[in-house]
């Protein structure tokens, strides 16, 4: 590795960030151990990532990355109702 390439994980660790993509991303052709991994997801909550990949496609020279996140419904408010029984209501205590 390069230094840029140390140094840019150095300061991803120190934000606790964690990289998902582990294969390359783009192909090299000719020599398929010079390929490189060029295109990155980087998550701090790794618990919420459900799936990752990289999808070889063939129509570029990149190939795309992508993932899925897990997302939790926030659950609404409970709001408190007041009633009243107004089966035994007597309208005349109203105007005492």
């Amino acid at each position: 590795m390069n230094d840029t390439s140390d140094h840019f994980k150095e300061v991803s660790a120190g934000l606790n960030l964690f990289q998902l993509i582990a294969e390359p991303t783009r192909p090299t052709l000719k020599d398929s151990s010079k390929s490189t991994l060029i295109d990155l997801i980087f998550s701090n909550r790794v618990d919420n990532i459900t799936a990752w990949g990289v999808f070889e496609l063939g129509i570029s020279d990149h190939y795309p990355v992508g993932c899925i996140r897990s997302t939790r419904l926030m659950k609404t408010k409970s709001h408190k109702v007041i009633r009243r029984n107004l089966r035994h209501f007597n309208e005349q205590s109203l105007f005492i």
